[in-house]
């Protein structure tokens, strides 16, 4: 339809689910698309977007590049069999169009992209003569700008049709892109060969090929199929962007009968392990990944003190003046840390925890400082557990399958770490 402003919205036409694709259909585009037969006249049409996704909204526009002077046609295809004409049209009815370089749409009107998220194909035909069915009476546009083509079969009819024409006489080419939810990322996963169950962060999420959209961040991907070995890789997706992943699965061994099935490894993803030390080597933590982007921690902040010999008394209602308090142990902590993506390879950790820390208190003497180790009298002393919060913040570079990391706590100092994918 056209808009007050006159713009054209341009509804996302899917035209097969991608989740049902099979690999030659993905790699080779719709079904209705058309294959240019060699000529000896030479006549080619080339047709292009300027990116490989869009957001709800943005402004699309086509390029595309004729060798001949020609009639040029540019529509979609829906995945109800539905074609749609996008040149010519109202605004640019002539599509006669000398040998050169074009781009719709003109300064009068616009081609904006809304719809469900999904892939969307485009086709453009050069042919020498005027084609039928993609011809209208120009009062035909002002009801419908961009008219849908009525042909007997959809889209195949049509197919059939442009195919008819003598082979030097036509020429087609196609392009596609995505639309993407936004602030979403796109995933496409396909694999040799096809029909692997995708699972992204342990849960099931189809079988391939597939597509889906998703939050951005680092995700856990794992493909599995009968009779080959599992993949798995972790990934980091940005927003607004398509990561494409083809799988290449090898055939796993024959096991005797009573050893077939899979295992505990080939059915659940191992998470990551991480392990951090304090910089001055005064403490070490241990970090594994509960889900991307979440890790559950522990660590150890090496405190303990030489305690001279002591008599254990229960805590008094009040300190003793003049006590002396050490550590009797190393301060203990559990911890969460999040890792928020900054790029592709470099994430913002930050967490919290709570941490224990044991006190021994002892009297110490009026005078003379601490006892002589010849002296058979000893101090009394009582334990304390002192509870402190924890925070951490720090930059964690990604090289699969190793992650480093330098970050700053406010009990264990300055840190380094070091993190492993399985």
């Amino acid at each position: 339809m056209i808009a007050m402003r006159r713009s054209l919205i341009l509804p996302l036409l899917v035209l097969l689910a991608f989740a049902r694709l099979g690999p030659a259909l993905a790699a080779e585009g719709p079904q209705a698309v058309l294959t240019s037969p060699p000529t000896e006249t030479g006549l080619s049409i080339k047709v292009w977007l300027e990116k490989r996704a869009y957001e709800v909204g943005e402004r699309l526009e086509v390029h595309f590049i004729i060798s001949h002077d020609c009639y040029v046609y540019i529509y979609d295809i829906s995945s109800e069999g539905k074609v749609t004409l996008l040149f010519p049209n109202a605004f640019q009815p002539d599509n006669f169009l000398q040998a050169g370089q074009y781009t719709i749409p003109d300064e009068r009107y616009s081609l904006v992209v809304e719809g469900k998220p999904g892939l969307e194909y485009l086709q453009a035909i050069a042919s020498t003569r005027p084609i039928a069915p993609l011809t209208f009476p120009s009062s035909a546009y002002g009801e419908a700008p961009f008219p849908e083509v009525a042909v007997e079969a959809g889209p195949q009819g049509l197919k059939a049709e442009i195919e008819g024409l003598p082979p030097e006489e036509w020429a087609a080419d196609w392009t596609s892109f995505y639309l993407l939810e936004p602030g979403r990322a796109w995933l496409i996963v396909t694999s040799e060969p096809s029909g692997a169950e995708v699972y992204l962060n342990g849960r099931l999420a189809g079988s391939t090929p597939l597509a889906l959209s998703t939050e951005p961040g680092y995700v856990r991907l794992l493909l599995k199929k009968e009779g080959f070995a599992t993949w798995s890789e972790r990934l980091h997706l940005a927003r607004n962007g398509i990561k494409e992943i083809n799988a290449q699965l090898s055939e796993a061994p024959q096991l005797p009968p009573q050893a077939a099935g899979p295992s505990l490894l080939e059915s659940v993803s191992l998470p990551g392990l991480g392990l951090s030390l304090g910089l001055d080597w005064e403490s070490l933590g241990l970090a594994v990944e509960l889900l991307p982007p979440l890790w559950l921690g522990v660590a150890s902040r090496f405190t303990a003190e030489r305690v001279p010999d002591y008599y254990e008394v229960p805590p008094p209602e009040q300190p003793w003046p003049g006590e002396r308090v050490y550590n009797s142990g190393s301060e203990m902590e559990v911890y969460l840390r999040l890792d928020l993506p900054l790029r592709e390879r470099l994430a913002l950790t930050v967490g919290g925890g709570f941490a224990v820390q044991e006190k021994l208190h002892l009297a110490a003497p009026t005078a003379g400082g601490l006892l002589a180790q010849d002296v058979t009298i000893k101090p009394n002393g009582y334990r304390t557990a002192e509870n402190y919060l924890t925070l951490l913040v720090g930059l964690i570079f990604r090289a699969e399958p190793f992650s480093w990391e330098l970050g700053f706590h406010n009990r264990r100092g300055w840190l380094i770490g070091l993190e492993i994918e399985f």
